[in-house]
């Protein structure tokens, strides 16, 4: 299954934790792909979802996010990684 699919599917389901787990994968993808701003942005809505759901990553969500904040620090300066703190505001649009 893609990361596409799995967003879809959680989006049918209206499963906000499938949806904020697939929303991180897919920030890992693009991260390195010329897209490091979005993948922050999207990692810091993530971030705020996990907090309102009372969520702790698990193994695989842990390792992803290790491997996402390393491709961050490649591709992003300090002040920029802390700029994507924009996408928590997303969270409180949408009611979470």
């Amino acid at each position: 299954m893609s990361v596409r699919e799995g967003l879809r599917i959680a989006r049918q389901v209206q499963a906000a934790l499938f949806v904020a787990i697939a929303l991180q994968h897919l920030a890992l993808l693009i991260a390195p792909r010329r897209q490091p701003h979005c993948a922050a942005r999207l990692l810091s809505y993530v971030d705020a979802q996990f907090k309102a759901l009372g969520y702790e990553r698990e193994t695989i969500e842990k390792r992803g996010y290790d491997m996402l904040m390393s491709a961050l620090r490649d591709h992003l300066s300090e002040g920029d990684r802390k700029a994507g703190g924009r996408g928590r505001r997303l969270v409180r649009r949408s009611g979470g």
